[in-house]
């Protein structure tokens, strides 16, 4: 429903009772169709948040065009699941003692940027809610009775009453810290942490990394995949500083088959400082929709634009320090934009930068800005550029977050696996 509010447009959200129902009416009310199948996995994977649900509502019309329904096989692309919705995963696995699913909803929820301890404490929340659901299913406490009680949706209370008959059998993952060590060991041992082949050998080295190999054998794997989005919008012409770090901020989480028809709609209205400066923020945000985030993105490309504009004499300058002082800029963007658009010599580490190196044993790094510091002490400076934009088809494609394809990825006899646990 619409509200006004200081002679603004606001949308609230009334909570519907059935999540797949509700979703089906708003993708017909953007113009577009959903299968009812992935309407589920829409809802399993956003949970009973709303506004992200509109939102990706809009990103999966936008995809698909409006020229055929949305199917299953769309959502999974392009909806990344929920931080709570993979905590779900993560405790339902653990009640299932599926150690090998719980280790890869671990390492996605890492991978996503959470905190070890914020994982805990919502992993405790998790187990917490499970068991008072189950205290009240033995009381036969009706659905809506237990949903009033714990404070949570109906639709939540029946995901957890699913996993509630597996709660007992948990304890079986304490081992999990035992299996570390036998991974760090396998490192160690020059071996593939956990991986086997199917006869049950371990993968083991044949070859020291040479990364002038690897990077050449990257190249040739990654010819016939998208090229990654910033690199691509640069031939396409949008090549300029301030173009490449706004087109930057909208590709943060969010996957390039939408970064980029989303960049390129708001270039059509607007590619220089100036005219994206004379923008209302909602002109931005309803051009930039299919971004996650995007309410927050259009207020920092406004705020970059009229700075710009007002204090730089319109043109964006190739400065490292200019950049990371806007809002909502980090080091991946800004050395996007410097590389790319600048020619500067600099490594921008995202996800697929910071996974695949650290897999391949080539630096060991918690996190991407660690990563960064240690391929610049490492790398050659001729790859500093090129490094993202052979990494991220690289990692989309071939070595993927889970379960990799290692049987087929070329430089399969000179990659350590760390911390690979299955692969195909």
């Amino acid at each position: 429903m619409a509200a006004s509010q200081e002679g603004k447009t606001v949308l609230a959200f009334e909570t519907p009772k059935n999540p797949s129902a509700w979703i089906e009416k708003r993708v017909k009310k953007h113009g577009g169709g959903i299968d009812r199948k992935a309407a589920a996995k829409l809802a399993e994977r956003v949970g009973s948040d709303l506004r992200r649900l509109d939102s990706e509502i809009q990103k999966l019309v936008t995809y698909v065009n409006a020229e055929r329904p949305i199917q299953e096989e769309d959502v999974t692309r392009l909806v990344t699941a929920s931080i709570g919705a993979n905590v779900f995963d993560l405790v339902d696995a653990l009640g299932r003692r599926d150690g090998r699913r719980a280790m890869r909803e671990l390492h996605r929820l890492l991978d996503l940027g959470e905190s070890p301890l914020g994982l805990l404490a919502m992993v405790t929340r998790q187990f917490r809610l499970l068991i008072l659901v189950k205290e009240l299913q033995e009381k036969s406490a009706p659905a809506p009775e237990v949903a009033k009680t714990l404070g949570q949706h109906p639709f939540v209370v029946e995901k957890i009453g699913g996993q509630a008959r597996n709660a007992g059998a948990v304890g079986a993952h304490l081992r999990a810290p035992a299996r570390a060590r036998r991974r760090r060991q396998d490192r160690r041992d020059g071996r593939c942490a956990g991986a086997r082949r199917a006869g049950g050998g371990v993968v083991r080295l044949t070859k020291p990394f040479d990364i002038d190999q690897a990077i050449r054998l990257v190249r040739e794997a990654v010819r016939p995949f998208p090229k990654a989005a910033m690199f691509e919008l640069a031939e396409q012409g949008f090549a300029s500083p301030f173009e490449q770090l706004i087109a930057c901020i909208i590709s943060i989480r969010t996957l390039d088959e939408v970064s980029l028809p989303t960049a390129r709609r708001l270039f059509e209205r607007a590619r220089t400082p100036q005219a994206v400066s004379r923008m209302a923020v909602e002109d931005i945000d309803a051009l930039i929709r299919a971004s996650s985030f995007h309410e927050n993105k259009a207020r920092q490309i406004q705020a970059i634009a009229r700075r710009v504009a007002d204090e730089l004499g319109g043109e964006l300058p190739c400065d490292r320090e200019m950049l990371l002082s806007f809002p909502g800029v980090g080091p991946k963007c800004a050395n996007l934009a410097l590389g790319i658009a600048c020619g500067e010599p600099v490594i921008s580490v995202d996800v697929h930068v910071h996974r695949v190196t650290n897999r391949w044993g080539y630096v060991s790094a918690t996190t991407p800005e660690r990563t960064m510091a240690a391929l610049e002490a490492r790398l050659p400076r001729e790859f500093w550029i090129e490094i993202n934009r052979l990494l991220v088809p690289f990692g989309k494609h071939i070595c993927t977050g889970n379960r990799p394809h290692c049987s087929t990825c070329p430089i399969r006899d000179m990659c350590r696996q760390v911390g690979v646990t299955s692969y195909r």
